[in-house]
């Protein structure tokens, strides 16, 4: 859609900088994710079940790598755009899985 937002007149990280600026933007925010569990894991604001969402760190890298080498083919990008979903869906799901006695 970079081409069609760019004759909309619009103006947006991908338009402006293109596709690869972009895929080191989105997997910055992925290493900001996994970061930040690490981080709250350390300073024990998080128990150690936490970290069960860092499971999802290999589907990013491969989702990232995918970003970078075909974000501007739509078709060779697809797949990696489905591994997106499952990122942004396992991720929050995995986090606050704990057993019940931690939870209290």
């Amino acid at each position: 859609d970079i081409e069609a937002d760019r004759a909309a007149g619009r103006s947006h990280l991908l338009v402006v900088h293109g596709p690869r600026t972009g895929s080191y933007v989105y997997a910055g925010m992925l290493a900001g994710t996994y970061l930040s569990i690490i981080a709250g894991w350390i300073v024990g604001a998080l128990p150690a079940w936490t970290l069960l969402g860092l499971l999802t760190v290999p589907l990013s890298v491969r989702a990232s790598l995918g970003a970078y080498r075909y974000g501007g083919q739509i078709e060779r990008l697809i797949p990696y755009m489905g591994l997106n979903v499952q990122i942004t869906l396992l991720t929050p799901l995995l986090v606050p899985v704990a057993p019940p006695d931690e939870l209290n």
